[in-house]
């Protein structure tokens, strides 16, 4: 049976007319991304007996997000990405993670950001425990699919935000893992006074947990020249080469014309097994300045776990 083919996506860039200095980062040029290592440990569940350690699960049962229990803390969503897409310089995206590990982004809103800080965060399997970070690549405290992270910045922490829990890729135990977090009793130490918040997950979010990787086919098409006052379309074609359903990540980062760097698009398309999906990215070359260039042209850098893709487009800038 021949792949089914989507068109899920379309990406679109205004013109850029000023000039951002910095550089490109190297976002997974190994093929495992920005210096993450992909395998993945938590430290061992439970007390000094070994037991898992317990606590209130948050009100509305696992399979209902939100609801504040008694530490104040609300879970909005939880969210599995196999990478995620943050700031690797000033003006252009990376991608992190790699192929043996996998993040759970939360949402979450705490009534008292200095009695729950970030760091007081973690998922608990009955077997490990792993921290949650706000601190994704070099440019902490934002994502570029889920924005500013709780807590962040201080010295006037936000109430609500993310925090994201770096996992292996398939989870053990996922059925029974938890999101769970502490209190602070005034000491600063940000396990408080013996009060501990849980949040089991849905279904669908222990199911993704368990599925472990894929593999993915990825082209990109783009033209070689276009003329000044076109619009530059870019095809990535994604595969999904593996026997499970996945999730392709990426972003986009573009050179020129009238712009050192900048971060063009985050992509994030989940395709079935067998299936074919496209994300279209369009860039609009009107600027007028560029008819004053010496041979003006562009390029775009596709990063991604399995490499980084060029593509350079010519401008004709006199028709």
């Amino acid at each position: 049976m021949d792949p089914t083919r989507r068109r899920v996506l379309v990406g679109t860039a205004l013109p850029a007319i000023v000039s951002v200095g910095g550089c490109l980062g190297d976002a997974l040029s190994d093929g495992d991304g920005n210096g993450t290592d992909p395998s993945v440990t938590g430290t061992a569940t439970g007390t000094d007996d070994g037991k898992p350690t317990d606590g209130p699960d948050t009100p509305g049962g696992s399979d209902t997000p939100g609801g504040s229990d008694a530490t104040g803390v609300t879970v909005h969503d939880l969210t599995v990405r196999p990478e995620l897409v943050a700031m690797d310089s000033p003006d252009s995206y990376g991608v992190y993670g790699g192929r043996g590990s996998q993040y759970v982004v939360a949402d979450v809103a705490v009534e008292d950001p200095t009695s729950s800080p970030p760091d007081s965060f973690a998922l608990e399997t009955p077997a490990e425990t792993f921290p949650a970070t706000t601190g994704i690549g070099p440019s902490p405290g934002t994502l570029a699919d889920f924005g500013e992270a709780y807590g962040w910045p201080e010295p006037d922490p936000a109430e609500r935000g993310w925090v994201a829990v770096q996992v292996p890729n398939p989870l053990p135990g996922a059925s029974d893992a938890r999101l769970v977090w502490g209190t602070d009793d005034g000491t600063g130490e940000g396990d408080g006074d013996g009060s501990v918040g849980a949040h089991a997950l849905a279904a669908d979010t222990t199911a993704a947990l368990e599925r472990g990787p894929t593999d993915f086919a990825v082209s990109v098409d783009a033209p070689d020249a276009i003329t000044l006052g076109e619009t530059v379309t870019a095809t990535i074609t994604v595969e999904n080469v593996g026997d499970v359903d996945g999730t392709f990540v990426a972003a986009i980062n573009r050179v020129g014309p009238r712009i050192a760097y900048a971060p063009a698009a985050s992509i994030t398309i989940d395709v079935v097994a067998g299936d074919v999906a496209e994300y279209v990215y369009e860039h609009d070359v009107t600027d007028p300045e560029i008819a004053e260039m010496d041979d003006p042209s562009m390029r775009l850098h596709l990063q991604w776990r399995g490499g980084s893709p060029t593509r350079e487009i010519a401008i004709d800038a006199e028709g």
